[in-house]
This record gives structure tokens, sequence and C-alpha cells, in this order.
């Protein structure tokens, strides 16, 4: 779980298809919350490869 606020887990956030922070929330709600997940995010969308 990466949002405790929403329930949010990393599968859910890479699924989401978003490429940024912002995208996240609006996709999950993710890091909208208290925000204490939003490095957790970050560090995820940033492992994320890139589509060609």
């Amino acid at each position: 779980m990466v949002c405790a606020c929403h329930g949010v887990s990393a599968a859910a956030i890479r699924a989401c298809g978003a490429r940024d922070l912002a995208g996240v929330g609006a996709a999950t709600a993710a890091g909208t919350g208290c925000g204490s997940c939003r490095p957790e995010i970050a560090a995820l969308l940033a492992r994320q490869p890139e589509d060609a």
C-alpha cells in the first residue's frame, strides 16, 4: 500500500498510466490526502520505463 489515505497500491499506480504526480492523483487519488506518500509515488514513477 503506497497511499494509505485512499488505499492505493503500487500496482495501481503503475497501471494507471500517469507519468507525473498530478496524473497519478487525478487517476487514483493517491497523493491527494495528507501527501506523505508523494515521495514514494515520485520514486515509483522514476523507475517506470519510458514508452518508446
